[in-house]
């Protein structure tokens, strides 16, 4: 057992990636104590692990007070502090000049200050103990942006250069610090968040997951248990030449995206890809359509022809909201000379994307 004898603490513990990630680590012989801010879905969590192995610690990452409380229960339960995994999130949309500032504090304080915080109070733990490992849960999000999500990419930016720093300054001290970036996770909260995307363009959820998964090499989205499985090798011995990196683990969505991959069809990029690497919504600004458009045009027809099930020279009308004004751009496809329409105003769907 790859962690026999080390303690964890682990961030938004009690369900999707973070119950993952403490059921691997108690499978290999650790203890973990896990936080949240639910406590009776840490208590679940915790009754599904054996006795004895898991402690509780309900509190918000955001709140200096409820991190000191958590590094306190972990070492109340097990006397150590071996592997620190930051996995607690949140998320918010909308663009620069319409996000609620409170919002964008909140996700900077759970998503980038909580870790801060907790590695802060963790690591003086580690040097006196000979060392330690830091998973910092980041995202795609944090190595490229996604449409209408400034607040998440920015906070798992700075998260995966706040792996990079510590990771600089307490290697002499043994303690490796490692960012994992995941694409698409199925977890409760994807699911439903692509759900609601699915209904609003008139899919069911099964439908659109599919159609989604087409676009990746793997063709899946993956599940918790994988990302549970990169935690234990990063706090296992096994990565012990391993420090300031950041992993990315998205079924080759990053590949797809650089090279025109497109299964089955005519080589193109196409926006559905988008929504592999973290976006959570379709929505997209006049000037992400228009670049859809002009200089890569086979975007706009591939997400035609997937989202409305069309074949080339039939349209699709998808939902469009807020609506300012409609305009047509003309662009080459080939040998087809194509129009794509889209609307200004604070929110857009591609609309009407079709061969003319």
């Amino acid at each position: 057992m790859k962690l026999e004898g080390k303690v964890a603490l682990i961030t938004g513990g009690g369900t999707g990636i973070g119950a993952a990630i403490a059921e691997r680590f108690v499978a290999e012989g650790a203890r973990v104590c896990i936080s949240g801010r639910r406590e009776e879905v840490l208590e679940k969590t915790a009754k599904s692990l054996p006795p004895g192995t898991v402690a509780i610690c309900a509190g918000d990452t955001g709140k200096d007070e409820h991190v000191s409380r958590m590094v306190a229960k972990t070492l109340e339960f097990a006397g150590k502090i071996d592997v620190l995994v930051n996995n607690a999130a949140i998320s918010a949309n909308g663009p620069v000049a319409d996000m609620d500032r409170k919002v964008w504090r909140q996700v900077m304080d759970v998503n980038l200050n909580g870790p801060f915080m907790l590695m802060q109070e963790v690591i003086p733990h580690m040097i006196k103990n000979g060392g330690g490992s830091i998973i910092n849960i980041a995202s795609v999000g944090g190595l490229r942006c996604l449409p209408g999500m400034p607040a998440y990419c920015v906070s798992k930016a700075g998260l995966i250069m706040l792996t990079q720093q510590a990771a600089l300054d307490y290697g002499p001290h043994k303690i490796r610090v490692n960012a994992i970036c995941p694409g698409a996770i199925k977890t409760e909260m994807v699911e439903k968040e692509f759900g609601r995307i699915g209904r609003t363009i008139g899919m069911e959820p099964p439908d659109f997951f599919s159609m989604i998964s087409k676009v990746l090499p793997l063709q899946r989205f993956g599940n918790p248990q994988e990302i549970g499985g990169i935690c234990a090798f990063l706090a296992s011995d096994d990565s012990s030449f391993m420090t300031g990196s950041a992993i990315v683990i998205d079924a080759g969505a990053a590949v797809a995206l650089a090279t025109d991959f497109n299964p089955g069809t005519s080589p193109t990029v196409n926006l559905p890809l988008m929504l592999t690497l973290g976006v959570s919504q379709l929505r997209m600004s006049v000037a992400e359509v228009v670049i859809a458009a002009t200089v890569n045009g086979a975007a706009a027809l591939g997400l035609a022809q997937r989202v409305g099930q069309i074949a080339p020279g039939m349209s699709a009308d998808l939902a469009l909201f807020d609506i300012d004004d409609v305009r047509e751009l003309p662009y080459w496809y080939g040998d087809h000379r194509c129009v794509a329409s889209w609307a200004r105003g604070k929110t857009c769907y591609p609309r009407d994307l079709r061969l003319s």
